[in-house]
């Protein structure tokens, strides 16, 4: 079978025999997706919160805010090359990011690995 055959929604696979009887107990399906696109973004931290973070006054943190629908969150996480695994059913993602920012600009890539639908993406410092 090939992708061309696939409709979308639900699909139906029929086998006909022209003779005898069968069993059919495994069945294998491999499915090969196109690859996900990730979502980018880029954040500036001027000199004097910058400052703070390094002195320890401010933690920098990254906050995902997800609909609150009980499935798996699962995806990549790229703050500045250092990356992170978000794997989890609870609605918000958080992670300290004081020791990846940079003065200047940063950026922040997600990469979805199951669908997610995202209230909210912030960084904050407090």
């Amino acid at each position: 079978m090939y992708k061309e055959d696939l409709r979308v929604g639900k699909n139906d696979v029929e086998i006909i025999l022209s003779a005898g009887s069968m069993s059919l107990e495994q069945i294998r399906i491999k499915a090969i997706l196109d690859p996900t696109k990730s979502y980018m973004d880029y954040f500036n931290v001027d000199s004097k919160l910058y400052e703070t973070v390094v002195d320890g006054i401010n933690d920098a943190e990254l906050v995902i805010k997800f609909v609150d629908d009980n499935k798996l969150k699962n995806a990549k996480l790229n703050v500045n090359g250092r990356l992170y695994m978000i794997d989890q059913r609870t609605p918000t993602y958080r992670v300290d990011i004081s020791n990846v920012i940079e003065e200047g600009n940063n950026y922040v890539e997600l990469t979805p690995l199951t669908e997610l639908n995202i209230i909210k993406l912030e960084i904050t410092a407090e």
